[in-house]
Formats: structure tokens, C-alpha cells, sequence
């Protein structure tokens, strides 16, 4: 005869620092004939692989995430003669840069903006995989489990049992209340090594769910 038993759902959130940032940098050229797009973005990568290192950042924490070369016909554009119909040529570098720490992200937007020319975006903050955040978000979701099982089983009238199945995931996110948005550049330019702005690094979430089934005595 197959015991009764219960299924319930714990939820367990840990928050803590980051362990690095990752932010995406953005080199676009375009230009009316010949290779010189390619030649502009080639230039000012050159520039970007200098700032990376002065920062002290290693080629590993680097990724070329989107290389391309193409050409545009402008024909799809609003008001172009038929007749006079130039060829756009354009070029883009875009790498993803794993940062850290707050004061080197803050450099190297600043840096790679004023001096390379380019576009950046991020930081998006993470943790690794070995970081306790994980591991105290699950222990928190168990805990949270087991006493929903046992206030429903007290309320039926009888004794929780043994851990019949486990079912858990987690997932971190950074705190969204504790996320600066990047300020705005300096209207004069200091040292180019020097942060136009503050970066704040806050701190990130781990939510974990546990789904736990328990036997009934």
C-alpha cells in the first residue's frame, strides 16, 4: 500500500557582490567607397587592444563576439536619386570584456569611448558558479520547504517523513534597486586612464526554488 505523502515548494533568495562584470564594446565605420570602414575600425581596435593593456585586463577575458564587413546598397534608403547610387561599406568590431571590478569597468568605458571612438554598454554583473551565493540561495529554499511541510502536516494531524524527491534549480540576477545607470561623460577630458564616472557594482540575487515531496507518518 503506497504511503500518503506531500509535495510542497521552497523559495530562498542569497545576495551578495559580483564576482565580475562583462561589458560589450561596440567599434562601427562606414564609409562611401573602398576599404576605408575596414580600415577605421581596424585602427581604433588597435587603440582598444592598448587600453586592455594598460588596464591589465588578459586576452582571456576577452571575445570577439561580432566581426563583420558588408556593403549597403542605398537604393533602400529615402531620398537617393536612381541614377547616382554610391555602395556604403561598412565595418563593425564588437567584443564582450569580462571586467573585475567596478573602478576597471569605469575606466575602461571611459577610456574606450574617448580614445577609441566606440560605443559601450553594460556592465552586466555575475557570479561564478563555485560562489557560496548558490549554494546558501538553495539551503535557504530546503529550509523554506521543510517548514511548509511541516506546518501542513501539523495541521493535518500528522508527522512528516522522509524525502521522497527533490526537484531544485537557481538562478542569479543582478539587484535591480542597487543597479547605477552610467552617468554622463565629462564635458572636458581628464587623464585617460581616470573614470569620467562612478561605476556602482551593488550587489546581485541568487532565487532558488527546491521542490520537495515528503512521505507522511
Amino acid at each position: 500500500m503506497e504511503h500518503a505523502k506531500i509535495k510542497v515548494r521552497g523559495r530562498g533568495q542569497a545576495w551578495g557582490p559580483p564576482d565580475f562584470g562583462t561589458v560589450t564594446i561596440d567599434i562601427t565605420s562606414k564609409s562611401e567607397v573602398g576599404e576605408g570602414a575596414f580600415e577605421d575600425v581596424a585602427l581604433r581596435s588597435r587603440e582598444l587592444e592598448v587600453i586592455f593593456s594598460e588596464l591589465g585586463i588578459p586576452e582571456e577575458a576577452i571575445t570577439s563576439s561580432s566581426v563583420r564587413l558588408w556593403d549597403e546598397d542605398p537604393r533602400y534608403k529615402v531620398n537617393y536619386s536612381q541614377t547616382e547610387i554610391p555602395t556604403e561599406a561598412h565595418a563593425q568590431n564588437r567584443l564582450e570584456v569580462r571586467v573585475p571590478d567596478h573602478e576597471t569597468v569605469g575606466r575602461l568605458v571611459t577610456a574606450a569611448v574617448r580614445r577609441a571612438g566606440a560605443k559601450a554598454s553594460g556592465p552586466e554583473w555575475q557570479l561564478r558558479a563555485a560562489n557560496d551565493l548558490h549554494r546558501d540561495a538553495l539551503r535557504m529554499a530546503a529550509e523554506d520547504a521543510r517548514a511548509k511541510g511541516e506546518a501542513q502536516a501539523d495541521a493535518m494531524g500528522v508527522r512528516l517523513g522522509p524525502v521522497l524527491e527533490i526537484m531544485s534549480s537557481d538562478r542569479d540576477y543582478s539587484g535591480i534597486e542597487h543597479h547605477d545607470y552610467l552617468g554622463r561623460f565629462n564635458e572636458e577630458p581628464g587623464p585617460s586612464m581616470e573614470a569620467a564616472f562612478k561605476i556602482h557594482e551593488g550587489r546581485v540575487y541568487v532565487d532558488a526554488s527546491i521542490e520537495v515531496t515528503f512521505s507522511l507518518e
